[in-house]
């Protein structure tokens, strides 16, 4: 999306995704629609091509790699990614930076008594998205509910959809159903947008991520704005 708002205001612009890893969900499909729509805007580096940043100097605006340094106009710094302080502190949190939880119930599996769901969550196959942590939550809720009441807690099931725009009126879904299986939150079918699909389909994903959106913000905000 922001290379769509400069290619309209600003077509001489770059942009420059320095990456610490070397695969992102739908690469196949995301990096022939780049070079189509966008020509040599964007440009992804993969950590074995030296994306992996090792440091910021804000007073430059530099970004530095392993291998180069590039000075630029803005630049979004995604750290390493792990549970919020709050939950290191709160003894939730082990040696990965992630809260390990039961797959039934969500609970913590350090500290009793305490459910964690969403981004926090080592939640195993499960992706950490707001549709993730949706599905996480009516899990929770029932488990909680069933515990508080002397039942039963249900076997759960959780679903996750994320949905991504290449350019307007032209989307990309992934998805998946999952299962609590062997200790952990296990996948058990999972679907996407598949390569070289007709314009049609495209625009349709993206009018159903539209959709999307506003349900879920219906459901958890009350409002769709």
């Amino acid at each position: 999306m922001m290379a769509l708002y400069l290619k309209r205001n600003n077509p001489e612009a770059k942009v420059l995704i320095l990456d610490s890893k070397v695969e992102f969900p739908l690469m196949d499909r995301m990096i022939p629609e780049w070079e189509t729509r966008y020509d040599e805007m964007i440009e992804w580096v993969s950590a074995d091509f030296g994306g992996r940043v090792t440091a910021v100097d804000p007073a430059s605006g530099a970004v530095i790699t392993d291998d180069e340094s590039f000075e630029v106009d803005l630049a979004n710094v995604i750290p390493p990614q792990r549970a919020g302080d709050f939950a290191a502190s709160s003894g939730l949190a082990d040696e990965s930076g992630w809260c390990p939880i039961d797959p039934v119930t969500l609970e913590s599996t350090l500290v009793p008594g305490v459910h964690v769901i969403g981004d926090a969550a080592d939640a195993g196959d499960m992706s950490k998205s707001g549709h993730a942590a949706n599905s996480q939550a009516k899990v929770c809720a029932a488990a909680v509910t069933a515990l508080v009441s002397g039942e039963a807690v249900p076997a759960p099931t959780y679903d996750n959809e994320c949905y991504f725009l290449i350019d307007e009126g032209h989307g990309l879904k992934v998805g998946g159903e999952y299962v609590a299986k062997d200790g952990r939150i296990t996948g058990v079918k999972g679907y996407s947008n598949e390569p070289d699909e007709e314009d049609a389909l495209r625009r349709q994903t993206a009018a159903d991520g539209l959709a999307w959106y506003r349900s879920i913000a219906e459901e958890i905000f009350g409002s769709d704005t």
